[in-house]
C-alpha cells in the first residue's frame, strides 16, 4: 500500500503528475478539487454546506473539507493506497490527516514536492483552458501620455509595469 502527497504552488503540474505516478503505482489520485465537485454536484449534506462558503466566496472550513476527506479515503478504491493532492493545505489539515492514518495504524510513505520558477507558474496558469493565446500587453512609461501599452507575439495576457513616468 502506498499513501502520498503531491504538494506545490498552482500550475506546478501536481494534478497531471499525480494521475502519472498513481497510474504507475496502482493507487487512486484523489484531488480535493474533485472532491468538492462530487460532493457539490451530488448534493450531500456536506456538498451543500461547502456550497454556501463556495458561493459567499469564503473558503470552505477545516472541519467541511476534513469530514469530506474522511469520507473519501473511507471509499473501496482506497484500498491500495492513494496520492492526494491539494490537500493538506493548512496546519489544522496537517494535523487532522496524521490523525486520521493513526487511528488506522498508518503513516504517509512519502511526500512529493514540486517547484517551477515564478515566471513559469504564471505562464502556465495564462495558459490553462485556452485554445488561442491573448497577445502579450506591456505598459510602459510614456512622457507625452503617463503610460503607452505596446502588443507583441501571441501569449497569455501579462501586464506588467516598469516604473513611473517621469
Amino acid at each position: 500500500m502506498t499513501r502520498m502527497l503531491i504538494i506545490g504552488p498552482p500550475g506546478s503540474g501536481k494534478g497531471t503528475q499525480a494521475e502519472r505516478i498513481s497510474a504507475r503505482l496502482g493507487v487512486v489520485a484523489i484531488s480535493t478539487g474533485e472532491i468538492f465537485r462530487v460532493n457539490v454536484k451530488g448534493q450531500t449534506r456536506l456538498g451543500l454546506e461547502a456550497r454556501k462558503y463556495m458561493d459567499a466566496g469564503d473558503f470552505v472550513p477545516d472541519s467541511v473539507t476534513n469530514k469530506m476527506l474522511r469520507n473519501r479515503l473511507s471509499g473501496p478504491d482506497v484500498g491500495t493506497g492513494f496520492m492526494l493532492d491539494g490537500y493538506p493545505r493548512t496546519v489544522a489539515q496537517v494535523d487532522y490527516l496524521d490523525q486520521f492514518l493513526a487511528e488506522r495504524g498508518q503513516e504517509l510513505d512519502a511526500v512529493l514536492q514540486l517547484s517551477a520558477g515564478n515566471e513559469e507558474l504564471v505562464a502556465r496558469l495564462c495558459w490553462a483552458g485556452r485554445r488561442k493565446p491573448a497577445a502579450l500587453t506591456t505598459m510602459r512609461p510614456s512622457s507625452a501620455t503617463g503610460w503607452t501599452s505596446t502588443t507583441s507575439r501571441p501569449m497569455p495576457l501579462w501586464i506588467s509595469m516598469h516604473g513611473a513616468a517621469s
